[in-house]
């Protein structure tokens, strides 16, 4: 079965990558995504949110904005979103409240 998802830069760019078998992401692939070891975000959307484990402690890390502004979970540096249909359909029902994001 094949992943999808997407990462969402620090600096506000949306990306949809590609898993380098066609089939599911490797654990190398969401670290390089998220710049480090990875952690899940806990989240009340039903979303597998992936973040840097290290985020917060790192200097140069920045608050992710758009993630805060999607999901409303404080987050740091680069953020992968799995499933990405239960995203889509939390934005349909979220959209007028952030168009500004589209």
């Amino acid at each position: 079965m094949s992943q999808s998802g997407f990462y969402i830069n620090a600096d506000n760019s949306i990306i949809y990558p590609m898993t380098s078998d066609g089939k599911e992401f490797t654990l190398k692939e969401l670290q390089s995504f998220v710049g480090g070891l990875i952690e899940f975000a806990p989240n009340n959307h039903k979303l597998n949110i992936i973040a840097n484990e290290e985020g917060l402690l790192l200097e140069k890390v920045i608050p992710n904005m758009v993630a805060y502004q999607i999901f409303g979970i404080k987050l740091f540096g680069d953020v992968f979103v799995f499933d990405t249909n239960s995203l889509k359909r939390y934005l349909t029902k979220y959209k007028p409240q952030l168009k500004f994001l589209f």
